[in-house]
């Protein structure tokens, strides 16, 4: 499987949003590498936002986007890798301010789990990030 960093991208963009803890995101990384367990992670993730622990809405994209991302995955290194992309986006990502205004150019696709990222999006992020968007 490719990663794809656009959809990772996503993921930690709504995550933000959804005012999800680093904790959290930590916790994910903790586990994979604990249980070598996929599954186990993704589990974990469901549970996590049943509990509203993930997110302070009851149900999240960014959990429902990350559970498809780590379903493509096929072995230990991918996942680890994805969210490896993941935790890093988004500890990128603390600029809320500037995170809104690239939600707000997103209508229709951010918060929608259906809905891929557009090709591209990785590099959006980052730039808007670092300022240059």
């Amino acid at each position: 499987m490719t990663i794809n960093l656009d959809e990772i991208a996503l993921a930690s963009l709504e995550a933000r949003l959804e005012g999800v803890e680093e904790t959290q995101v930590n916790r994910l990384i903790e586990l994979l590498e604990s249980s070598k367990s996929i599954d186990l992670v993704k589990v974990f993730i469901a549970r996590q936002v049943g509990r509203r622990q993930w997110s302070r809405y009851a149900t999240s994209s960014s959990a429902a986007r990350l559970y498809e991302i780590l379903s493509k995955c096929t072995s230990i290194d991918e996942a680890r890798k994805a969210l490896g992309y993941f935790k890093w986006f988004y500890e990128a990502g603390r600029d809320i301010r500037a995170l809104r205004s690239l939600q707000s150019s997103l209508r229709g696709i951010i918060f929608t789990p259906s809905k891929h990222a557009p090709s591209g999006f990785a590099d959006t992020y980052l730039r808007t990030t670092l300022g240059l968007h």
